[in-house]
């Protein structure tokens, strides 16, 4: 979901503006396209961008190392809506889900480091048990991906407030896109938030799953506590709720464990924001959450700041790449299928923290 925040300092013409952009989001949600239950090859074509179309030379933005841009486009309508996203280190691949009920595989073509292009893709939709057909964007509507302890892909919906387990499911095999989900997790925690501001973000963390919403929210009684780490097989899982500070004027949109499994705790966080005037903007950021129940809240730690006229839009999707030591950052839009937006796939290298001068 997209909230905009208007300045009450913004001049008439902004306010115009702004209502105009509203109205635009406004509108119903595209209805759900057609649902072959095939696994196909999807044809993507990558035209590359700069992180600064006024300075092709800027590679750098707070702690992140621009690695190369890429707006994606399609002959195939189903592809956008990109909102969840997964690093498969085995193959090298991207597992993506968009809002809008579909899987996509993106093979990244790399020279070096460098993101250059998209050198293989697939596309299947969601599958439900027995095949039972899919009729509204409500059934479907995935905002973020997370991977268990035992390597099976969740998948977190709003409107219909709940998680889904894909076991199986993997981009290093694209027949297996066609998997129905074999559980579904209610997140009780999720009673009474808004219809649009369910678990934005989600991330394994150990034995575990930890999901933030997007919105402010009353979670176990308290007002502004988004997050939420519980484990779906617990006999008697007794979540832990805490508040996340979340950066003024921004909302939580992914996230993504920085180590391993994410049992430390330590998360990359995406925010997003929309307002009338400037248009979107992303804020990456790190955070630890807590780990034991003494714990009530997250305090992100902001590393970098995209905002025009940097390369941005509506950021919805993050994916963390270990190599070693080094940490990769995937991250793609959602352009809410409106052709006045863009799919962007962007890659940066997250640097080390530099030691402060004495």
């Amino acid at each position: 979901m997209i909230r905009i925040r208007m300045d009450r300092r913004l001049a008439p013409v902004a306010l115009v503006l702004g209502v105009a952009v509203i109205a635009a989001y406004a509108a119903a949600a595209p209805a759900p396209k057609g649902r072959d239950q095939q696994v196909r090859p999807l044809a993507v074509t990558a035209r590359a961008v700069p992180l600064n179309p006024h300075d092709n030379g800027q590679e750098r933005i707070g702690r992140l190392r621009y690695l190369g841009g890429l707006v994606l486009t399609s002959s195939d309508p189903r592809f956008g809506g990109i909102s969840g996203l997964l690093w498969e280190p085995g193959c090298r691949r991207l597992l993506a889900a968009s809002d809008d009920g579909y899987w996509f595989i993106l093979e990244p073509a790399e020279q070096g480091e460098k993101l250059t292009g998209i050198s293989s893709g697939w596309i299947s939709t969601f599958h439900r048990a027995g095949d039972q057909p899919i009729t509204s964007k409500s059934e479907v509507d995935a905002e973020a991906l997370a991977r268990d302890g035992d390597g099976a892909v969740w998948a977190f919906f709003e409107q219909e407030h709940r998680a889904e387990r894909f076991a199986g499911l993997t981009a290093c095999q694209p027949e297996t896109l066609t998997r129905a989900a074999d559980r579904r997790w209610p997140l009780p925690e999720t009673r009474g938030w808004a219809m649009n501001g369910g678990a934005e973000a989600a991330s394994g963390m150990g034995d575990a799953l930890a999901y933030l919403s997007e919105s402010s929210t009353t979670v176990a009684g308290a007002r502004d506590r988004r997050g939420v780490i519980a484990s779906p097989d617990a006999p008697n899982p007794e979540p832990r709720v805490f508040a996340y500070a979340v950066p003024a004027g921004f909302s939580p949109t992914d996230m993504d464990a920085l180590n391993g499994d994410g049992s430390d705790g330590q998360m990359v966080i995406l925010h997003r924001r929309l307002s009338g005037l400037g248009g979107f903007s992303a804020l990456i950021s790190l955070a630890e959450l807590p780990r034991s129940a003494a714990a009530a809240e997250a305090v992100p730690h902001d590393i970098a700041r995209i905002a025009a006229p940097l390369t941005v839009d509506n950021m919805e999707a993050l994916a963390v790449r270990a190599e070693g030591e080094r940490r990769y950052l995937y991250l793609m839009s959602d352009d809410n299928y409106r052709g006045f937006q863009r799919t962007l796939l962007l890659k940066f290298e997250l640097l080390p923290e530099e030691p402060p001068v004495k």
